[in-house]
């Protein structure tokens, strides 16, 4: 009889872990990738992916013939921003929470926006790690990218991208970005047409 398991997933800035759990939630297998970047600022969203992919590929050779993988699990570190073109393709390297390049964009961000009523919406007050401040940043010191940038992702929307062909964010990580109206369950559309973020690129 073949045992279901559990792929499960962990991608955080340090490394990549992925694990393989029977039907009570027990960790029969596991590996590690461990990362040696020390500077979490901006990191290449492909290498994260070639990452991914080892882990489980590692997992799977080594540990084949435990049983059938019915369901995948993945957890992926907040706050991440990237952009992509229409062919999927990234514009811009994967920005994490580390990034405070845009701290004085969030600061200023209190004399044009209502922070409270934002927050009362949003769940989230102005700050570098999210969105609203990053997608600034990005406007104005790589306006290259910005422009050729079709859809703002962040990186575990681009893992499910490349792993399983399609652009969704689940609830939980778009309650991360401080965009989303956690009222309403859908982006907050009045904040983001205020900071001239075209609809069409949010996913």
């Amino acid at each position: 009889m073949t045992t279901p398991l559990v792929l499960g997933l962990d991608i955080g800035t340090s490394g990549v872990r992925a694990g393989l759990f029977d039907e009570r939630a027990n960790e029969i297998a596991g590996v590690r990738i461990n990362r040696e970047a020390t500077d979490f600022t901006e990191l290449n969203p492909d290498s994260l992916i070639a990452e991914v992919t080892a882990a489980i590929d590692q997992l799977v050779a080594t540990h084949s013939d435990i049983g059938k993988i019915e369901l995948i699990s993945i957890s992926a570190f907040w706050h991440s921003l990237m952009g992509i073109d229409e062919s999927g393709s990234p514009t811009t390297s994967l920005l994490t929470w580390a990034d405070t390049r845009a701290t004085q964009i969030a600061k200023s961000f209190r004399a044009e926006f209502n922070e409270s009523e934002i927050h009362l919406r949003t769940g989230c007050r102005f700050h570098s790690s999210y969105w609203p401040a990053k997608l600034r940043w990005l406007q104005t010191e790589r306006t290259d990218a910005y422009v050729r940038t079709k859809q703002w992702i962040g990186f575990a929307e681009y893992l499910c991208l490349q792993l399983f062909g399609y652009r969704i964010a689940s609830i939980s990580m778009a309650s991360a970005t401080g965009l989303l109206n956690q009222k309403k369950c859908d982006w907050d559309w009045e904040f983001v047409s205020a900071l001239g973020v075209v609809r069409e690129s949010l996913p």
